[in-house]
Parts: C-alpha cells; sequence; structure tokens
C-alpha cells in the first residue's frame, strides 16, 4: 500500500469510528460517570469484535474477487456508491445533534465488554463497511499476511482512540455535539471524506485503476 492509500484506510476508519452511535454514546456515557479508565473493557470489547470483522471482510475479498477482474471492479464500484451513500445519508441525519440517551454503562466492566462485544460483531453495517473500503485501499494480490495484520492493527488503534475520544470528553462533547455550528462543520466534514473516497472509486473503478 501507498501512503496515499493508508491515509484513505486511516481517515476512512476514523471517520467511520467517531460518527455517534449505541457504542460511541455509551462510551460518551461511561467516561462521563465513571472515568475513561472504567471504560476501557467496553472499548476492548468493540476492538475486538471489529478485528473479527475485519479479518472476515479481508478474507472474504481476497477468497472471491482477486483472481476475477470483473467482479473486483463490481465491487470496487459498488463499494464506492456505498460510501457516497454512507456519506449523503450521514450528511442528512447529522447524528452529532443527537440529544440525551438512554444507553448507560452497567457498572459491571466483565458486562460491559461482552455487552458491546456483541453489539459491535452483531451489526452487518460493520462488514459492509469494510468489503466497501478495502478494494479501494488494498492493491489487487496484495493481500499478504503481514498487510493485513498491518491494516488490523491499525484498525484496532483507531477504533480504541475513537472510543477512548468519547470517554474522556463524556457530558462536554455531548455539549459541543449539542451546538448548531460545531456539528454542522463535524458532519460536513465526514461526510465529505466518505463521499470523496466514493467518487475516486467509482473512477477508478471506470478507468480499471485498481
Amino acid at each position: 500500500m501507498t501512503a496515499d492509500q493508508w491515509l484513505t484506510y486511516c481517515l476512512a476508519v476514523f471517520a467511520g469510528g467517531i460518527i455517534p452511535g449505541p457504542i460511541m454514546l455509551l462510551a460518551m456515557t461511561a467516561g462521563a460517570k465513571r472515568g475513561v479508565v472504567s471504560a476501557l473493557p467496553a472499548a476492548m470489547g468493540n476492538v475486538l469484535a471489529s478485528v473479527v470483522q475485519v479479518l472476515v471482510s479481508i478474507a472474504l475479498i481476497s477468497a472471491i474477487a482477486q483472481s476475477i477482474d470483473a467482479v473486483f471492479r463490481f465491487m470496487m464500484a459498488a463499494g464506492g456508491l456505498y460510501l457516497i451513500y454512507l456519506g449523503l445519508n450521514l450528511y442528512r441525519s447529522n447524528p452529532f445533534k443527537l440529544a440525551n440517551t438512554n444507553i448507560s454503562p452497567s457498572g459491571n466492566y466483565s458486562k460491559d465488554f461482552l455487552d458491546v462485544f456483541l453489539i459491535t460483531f452483531l451489526n452487518p453495517k460493520a462488514i459492509m463497511f469494510f468489503v466497501a473500503l478495502f478494494p479501494q485501499v488494498i492493491p489487487r494480490g496484495s493481500y499478504s499476511p503481514t498487510l493485513v495484520l498491518a491494516m488490523t492493527a491499525a484498525f484496532a488503534i483507531i477504533a480504541l482512540l475513537c472510543f477512548v475520544i468519547y470517554a474522556i470528553f463524556g457530558k462536554t462533547i455531548r455539549r459541543l455535539a449539542g451546538n448548531g455550528v460545531f456539528a454542522d462543520i463535524v458532519n460536513t466534514a465526514l461526510s465529505a471524506i466518505f463521499a470523496g473516497i466514493g467518487i475516486l472509486a467509482l473512477v477508478n473503478a471506470v478507468r480499471g485503476v485498481y
């Protein structure tokens, strides 16, 4: 992978990880109520489940698409369309303006870990996201164990970082997210990242650049 491909991958993973949702709202409330350290077990549940999804997605793409040019090009184009859809949907919904949530940490670390692991692991949208993203950043025929390990490690670090960011800021980030200007700026930036990667994927699919 080139430096540009690594940058694209890390930006997309961070953008996807920092979007408010049940897991990140759980991190926020855990950090606000019990501190960052207490939120780490739940964070590790999220990271572990996500790592499993990454490996499953890479195995899927490697097994199905790498030997068939037409299939790989279709997956690249379909993935690009899906990323554009994510960007447009994110822009319309602006989840950063979410108000209070009923999700709260349980106070039981093992239960927090298991709950977050299952919520993350059973989310089919995550695998759809990875299957859409990987053909855009991994050179065709380059699915080596070293690259897979490096991408998985990078993802785990970014996922943990996103979780900890929410835990650190807790109620503060919720107040900021309630601010219209801040929410709009962050939401527009993340939407543009998804849409931009998707448009680039479509262009590359048409040109046959893998």
